[in-house]
């Protein structure tokens, strides 16, 4: 048996979310950081995972800039 099926079988977790989670460690450590906070969702903090370190810590500088922040939250209707 696979190792992902044996940690998925005892967490009660399907083998693609433990896959998820596995995928995470990918991250830069300010994204991690974000989605720890809630700032970043999981599902969208997985697809980030797939870009290269760099990629990722363009979008965090971009990310982090005020401008930014407001439009995302006019989007999503976040009062935060």
């Amino acid at each position: 048996m696979r190792s992902d099926q044996i940690v998925a079988d005892e967490a009660g977790e399907s083998r693609a979310q433990v896959q998820r989670y596995i995928r995470l460690t990918e991250l830069i450590p300010e994204i991690l950081a974000m989605v720890d906070n809630g700032q970043i969702k999981f599902n969208p903090a997985v697809e980030l995972s797939y870009l290269a370190k760099e990629e990722q810590r363009d979008f965090y500088r971009r990310w982090t800039t005020p401008k930014l922040r407001r439009h995302y939250r006019k989007l999503s209707g976040s009062k935060s």
